[in-house]
């Protein structure tokens, strides 16, 4: 016998419809799952001694840059102080004097007890005018050239003398008193040398503003 359903679409009577899971083994399934993290765990061990290994080889190149950076502030000082050098010798070879005869000069200038031990060509800008306002540069004054000499002297009592001596002989020599415009004593320390006691100077030669004389060109 065939029936037939006369009633509306929307009242006919509908199968529930039903998931049905399939039946997973429980025991592979957690098996599965511990491998699965013991998996990933690895590989963040992995990963985490792969980045601890980055960090000491940037440690490594942190240190050698460190040592390069110091080897190259160290030739940048010693380049600057040969240029320091080199224009101190420049200096002393372009100025218009006859510096063989200068140093004659000083030696014949020497008195008792006394001995030069250093002989140096100073340098210096003198300042001109009020001082500058904040942020901008001090104005620039005339060059100051002078000779720095450095010796010792031993007078039993009278050391201070001899330098005295020394200093008014330097004014006293025709030639240097054409080249310097003052001599004075800038230091003087004693030290002992076995029974004897020994005092070291310091002299400085300020040179004129006019060219050197004739006699002591080159």
């Amino acid at each position: 016998m065939i029936e037939i359903n006369l009633l509306p679409e929307e009242l006919r009577r509908k199968d529930k419809f039903k998931i049905v899971l399939p039946d997973l083994p429980i025991g592979k399934t957690i098996v599965a799952l511990f491998a699965f993290f013991f998996i990933a765990q690895m590989g963040l061990l992995i990963f985490a001694f792969y980045e601890r290994g980055r960090v000491i080889e940037l440690k490594k190149e942190i240190t050698v840059l460190t040592d390069e950076t110091r080897d190259l502030a160290r030739k940048k000082a010693d380049i600057v102080a040969m240029r320091s050098r080199l224009k101190e010798i420049d200096a002393l070879t372009s100025r218009d004097v006859y510096w063989s005869k200068l140093l004659n000069a000083v030696s014949d200038s020497m008195t008792k007890g006394t001995w030069l031990t250093g002989f140096s060509l100073l340098e210096t800008q003198e300042s001109s005018g009020p001082p500058p306002a904040p942020g901008k540069p001090a104005p620039r004054g005339r060059r100051i050239r002078q000779i720095r000499l450095e010796g010792s002297v031993v007078g039993q009592g009278q050391e201070t003398a001899f330098i005295g001596k020394f200093i008014k002989e330097i004014k006293s020599n025709a030639f240097l008193n054409a080249l310097f415009d003052d001599v004075k004593l800038a230091n003087i320390t004693q030290k002992k040398i076995r029974e004897f006691d020994v005092y070291d100077f310091v002299l400085i030669c300020v040179f004129k503003d006019v060219p050197a004389p004739a006699g002591a060109a080159k």
